[in-house]
């Protein structure tokens, strides 16, 4: 699949005036008539916060987060394409390479699975329906209106513990 970026576009309404143009229709989407267009966005427009109508500020963040959210599966389905591949290479003769082997200690690191739990690697590397990860970007940024959504472009809550990196809550306990 081909992805198409789209720099930081300034306000809300060229947002809007961009999805318009590309006939980008979640009712049409939902309905399987039309399809997501696979562009993103490196962030969210600083403005989505001042959108008044609700729903409005809600098809907005969908529209916005849903390629992400399709983009990022992508990723996860080839990754556990090649995973599951492995896994079955490891059951034969053949055995895995150096790189092979890498990449799975990989996943396991990332996933935070032991290296030896296949089962539990399986398990864990796979895809999560759009409809929850949009629910819960949605609840986590408060539809993208939330100070991490605007200044950190987190959507998800993503949370840092490296000195110096991310934002601070305003209001955190020493």
């Amino acid at each position: 699949e081909r992805y198409h970026r789209l720099h930081r576009l300034k306000t809300a309404g060229a947002l809007s005036n961009t999805f318009k143009q590309l006939g980008y229709n979640l009712d049409r989407v939902r309905s399987g008539e039309a399809d997501v267009p696979r562009l993103f966005l490196a962030s969210l427009p600083g403005d989505i916060r001042h959108i008044r109508e609700s729903s409005a500020r809600k098809s907005l963040f969908f529209k916005t987060v849903l390629p992400l959210v399709l983009r990022a599966n992508h990723e996860v389905r080839m990754e556990r394409q090649r995973m599951l591949s492995l896994i079955l290479q490891t059951s034969d003769e053949s055995g895995l390479t150096p790189a092979q082997q890498a990449f799975l200690d990989q996943l396991a690191e990332q996933y935070e699975v032991p290296g030896t739990d296949l089962t539990e690697l399986q398990r864990r590397v796979d895809v999560i329906p759009a409809s929850l990860a949009l629910a819960q970007g949605a609840e986590e940024s408060g539809w993208g209106t939330s100070r991490f959504a605007r200044l950190g472009n987190a959507v998800f809550g993503q949370r840092t513990f490296r000195k110096g990196a991310g934002l601070v809550p305003l209001r955190r306990e020493q």
